[in-house]
């Protein structure tokens, strides 16, 4: 497959990239700023978005503190990016799939004291702070208005992603695994699907 990873430099694009690259897919992970529409639009115009099978949209500012104090920065780099891909992938009516990384800080973990192992698909949403505000605007602007314009739109909610011990069973590992044993576009990520 060919593979356009946004935060291809980061911790999860990182793993991603070298995991994906050793199962013998073709992969940009390069640096590109994903605030600028115009190189946006260079980057999907050159690279000729109807090639890429998948987009993982993995690039944001995840520093929740640093979103609460600067809400204009993070809604430039975690909403209007996002909605600035989405654009680019739409108006190329490519057969592309974008898989698009929110947070579980979605989830109201304030409502009836639920935590995150009580946590599922269908618990109320409603997260505290700018930075979850902005995933959640990000999810009903990409399933509200672009589930016609873009091939196939899939939102993934990882709980605590960054740290340094990570294991290869968690979700990346589980991702990679998936990836590799299916020849389908629709990839069901749970042990259960």
């Amino acid at each position: 497959m060919k593979i356009l990873i946004s935060g291809g430099q980061g911790f999860i694009g990182g793993i991603l990239s070298h995991q994906l690259r050793g199962l013998g897919h073709t992969v940009s992970d390069e640096k590109w700023d994903i605030t600028s529409s115009t190189e946006i639009k260079r980057l999907f115009t050159e690279k000729q978005a109807e090639t890429w099978d998948v987009v993982f949209h993995l690039a944001s500012i995840t520093d929740v503190r640093f979103c609460d104090e600067n809400p204009t920065i993070s809604e430039k780099v975690n909403f209007s990016a996002t909605v600035a891909i989405a654009d680019a992938l739409a108006s190329q009516r490519s057969s592309c799939h974008l898989i698009f990384a929110s947070s579980s800080l979605v989830y109201d973990f304030n409502f009836r004291g639920a935590g995150p192992h009580e946590v599922s698909e269908s618990s109320r949403l409603g997260g505290q702070g700018i930075y979850a505000q902005h995933k959640l605007r990000c999810e009903e602007v990409l399933l509200d208005q672009y589930a016609d314009k873009i091939a196939k739109v899939t939102i993934v909610r990882p709980f605590s992603h960054c740290h340094v011990m990570q294991r290869a069973e968690r979700f990346l590992g589980r991702l990679e695994k998936k990836l590799s044993s299916s020849s389908e576009r629709n990839i069901p990520l749970s042990d259960r699907g």
